[in-house]
């Protein structure tokens, strides 16, 4: 993950998931070069309720039938006690777009994870989830994207969405 961080260029502030997986990197890359970071509880992983923690051999040995029907259709069918689908695009959307109200920097660097890199390219693409479900998210993956803010536009125009 720190080469993921260091290929992408000039940053000038972080905003990360509170998660360890991210939180911790975060930190530790802001402080070496000299940048702020701010926890934001919007940039969480999908909340999977039961399931959280356990791996999918593991919930498929518990819940097959729950597994299978959230694997066809999340929207639909969410893991027992997790979050619904609709209010996870709505939180990432909202986390969105009080970065779009509150620009802080120029070149902001966000620390999240596959689930929600998912749904954001849903969101900019204008997309269903579902369509972006099996979009394969490599570990550490860098989800670049360039946005512009024209007077009386809003939100941002999105000029570039990339791996890198």
């Amino acid at each position: 993950m720190e080469r993921a961080a260091a290929r992408t260029g000039r940053i000038d502030g972080i905003v990360t998931s509170p998660l360890s997986r991210c939180a911790t990197l975060a930190h530790e890359w802001g402080r070496q070069n000299l940048v702020s970071v701010l926890e934001d509880p919007g940039w969480s992983e999908y909340d999977f309720g039961r399931w959280e923690g356990r791996t999918s051999d593991e919930i498929m040995a518990m819940d097959p039938q729950g597994l299978a029907a959230f694997w066809q259709d999340p929207l639909l069918h969410p893991p027992p006690g997790g979050e619904p689908m609709d209010c996870f695009r709505q939180r990432i959307a909202n986390s969105l777009h009080a970065l779009w109200i509150q620009p802080s920097v120029a070149h902001l660097l966000v620390m999240t994870h596959a689930g929600v890199i998912r749904q954001l390219a849903a969101l900019v693409l204008e997309r269903s989830f579902t369509d972006m479900w099996t979009l394969d998210i490599p570990l550490c993956a860098c989800l670049r994207s360039v946005w512009i803010q024209t007077p009386g536009s809003s939100p941002p125009r999105l000029l570039y969405l990339g791996m890198t």
